[in-house]
């Protein structure tokens, strides 16, 4: 999926629950996907004052603890409140991507889309 008005450095959400479940906003950038087993206690210990702003397009959604961080964006346990799921949702920070590499964004998007993990606790 192309992103569009990418003009301003505000984070753009995009969300995919894997379902009915959701608002589609078609002009942001993050990824929902179930959760799956928690990381090192360590490594989420230091994310863990990091909290989501929580965009509109996620209306669906309670944004909680930073999870993990990557180059662009962050990752945030949150809740599904149509379907009572635990899920991940990812929001990257457009403004941050440079041109040369928006390809990769989308191509990581496309890949979380069409990923469903099974919960293993």
């Amino acid at each position: 999926m192309a992103p569009t008005g990418m003009g301003s450095s505000a984070e753009r959400p995009y969300h995919h629950g894997g379902g009915n479940s959701g608002s589609g906003n078609s002009n942001g950038k993050a990824a929902v996907v179930p959760a799956k087993t928690p990381g090192t206690p360590r490594r989420e210990q230091s994310y863990r004052l990091e909290k989501a702003v929580q965009d509109p397009g996620l209306k669906d959604y309670r944004l909680g603890d930073c999870i993990g961080k990557g180059a662009f964006g962050s990752v945030y346990k949150a809740f599904n409140w149509g379907t009572g799921e635990a899920v991940a949702v990812k929001q990257i920070k457009i403004a941050d991507v440079p041109k040369s590499e928006l390809r990769m964004v989308e191509v990581e998007i496309d890949l979380l889309k069409n990923l469903h993990v099974r919960r293993t606790r």
